[in-house]
């Protein structure tokens, strides 16, 4: 039943970041879990580098491993 309630959270909150930050609701889905979970941080080469996204269950901030500033700012 945990499971369930978890889904059915992330969903919801994916699609209130979806509808915030304009990003399509696969890669919202994938920004809620991350903040469920508790990250802070979310490695993506897709999505915006350095967007941080702000919702009422916490932040997490994208970062683009392949970009030049990540080897320097660690």
């Amino acid at each position: 039943m945990l499971y369930i309630l978890s889904w059915y959270r992330i969903q919801v909150q994916a699609r209130e970041i979806a509808a915030l930050t304009g990003h399509p609701i696969y890669d919202s889905q994938i920004i809620a879990a991350a903040i469920d979970a508790g990250c802070t941080l979310l490695w993506s080469e897709d999505m915006q580098h350095r967007h941080q996204v702000s919702t009422a269950q916490g932040n997490v901030v994208i970062r683009n491993p392949f970009m030049d500033d990540v080897a320097h700012d660690g």
